[in-house]
């Protein structure tokens, strides 16, 4: 959780110089959505400079990039916010609440997930823009504790962590699918935060990207006095897990293209580890080297083709 308050914690939005964006653009080949500094802004698949959609963070974005949408915390009332990208118009498609987290789009399009906290507990929340949200499913408070939701590639599922297990919620609020974290991670659930998200694989759903706490390297624990995260692909066609990032790469929020080809996430060099801001974008195509892209945080690509 330290990981997500500090960057919902930052302030002024800033523009990524025009070399940045375009070498996000070209690594990716999709559109990309990211937050840096307290604002959403929009990276062009032909390359450019990114551009400032709105105040928020923990942005996604809809199928070609037509919609973003995001949460605006203004005022200590946050907003589930979707925006025209060709326009920059904006409306809310939920809240104020008391507390909103990770909107995601479909892979269609048509609707968006959220998770709504509260006093009342925990919810995964689902709307199509310009309707009223519906409450899928109930968490906490006796229910399940629901984090880091994103939709399966197909589209029939949202798949939420517990820290103990990754649950297939149907869209009619019912588990169809429990795993638990251990046999993804290959090394139990003790390094599994509430930050940590599962990515399934567009092409290949028996492929699933994470992040994970690691111990760091020497010259990351002098610097940070905390964990560091890599990311992992887990197969459960052999029942492998293998490291994609190395250990001076603090890496985490994994998401894939809608290709399944490029992972893009989140991170920082043991470098840069302790700086004002440390958090970069950054692409990965699995088994081949991190790039790193721009100063952000949270990025995210389409959710589909």
């Amino acid at each position: 959780m330290k990981r997500r308050a500090f960057l919902t914690a930052l302030g002024v939005a800033t523009l990524c110089a025009r070399g940045w964006g375009e070498s996000l653009a070209a690594a990716t080949g999709w559109p990309v959505v990211y937050e840096h500094k307290g604002s959403v802004f929009l990276l062009p698949p032909g390359g450019g400079k990114g551009r400032r959609l709105g105040r928020g963070g923990q942005p996604t974005l809809s199928p070609g990039g037509t919609r973003a949408a995001w949460v605006d915390d203004a005022g200590g009332k946050p907003r589930v916010m979707v925006c025209e990208t060709a326009t920059g118009a904006a409306s809310a498609l939920a809240g104020p609440e008391e507390f909103l987290l990770s909107p995601r789009f479909s892979p269609d399009g048509a609707r968006v997930a959220w998770l709504r906290r509260g006093k009342g507990g925990d919810a995964l929340m689902l709307a199509r823009p310009g309707q009223a949200p519906t409450e899928l499913v109930r968490g906490g408070k006796g229910g399940a504790s629901l984090f880091e939701p994103l939709w399966t590639p197909d589209g029939a599922h949202v798949v939420t962590q517990d820290m103990k297990e990754l649950t297939y919620w149907s869209l009619d609020g019912k588990a169809a699918r429990k795993v638990p974290l251990g046999q993804l991670t290959g090394s139990g659930t003790k390094m599994i935060s509430s930050a940590d998200r599962f990515a399934v694989r567009p092409g290949n759903p028996g492929q699933i990207a994470f992040s994970m706490a690691v111990e760091g390297t020497p010259l990351f624990r002098r610097k940070v006095p905390d964990v560091s995260s890599s990311l992992f692909l887990h197969d459960a066609g052999t029942g492998k897990t293998q490291a994609l990032t190395p250990p001076e790469l603090t890496a985490f929020a994994p998401a894939w293209t809608p290709d399944g080809r490029t992972l893009v996430f989140c991170g920082y060099t043991d470098a840069q580890a302790g700086g004002e801001y440390p958090f970069r974008v950054w692409t990965l195509e699995p088994g081949g080297k991190p790039v790193e892209l721009c100063p952000g945080a949270d990025p995210m690509p389409p959710s589909g083709a």
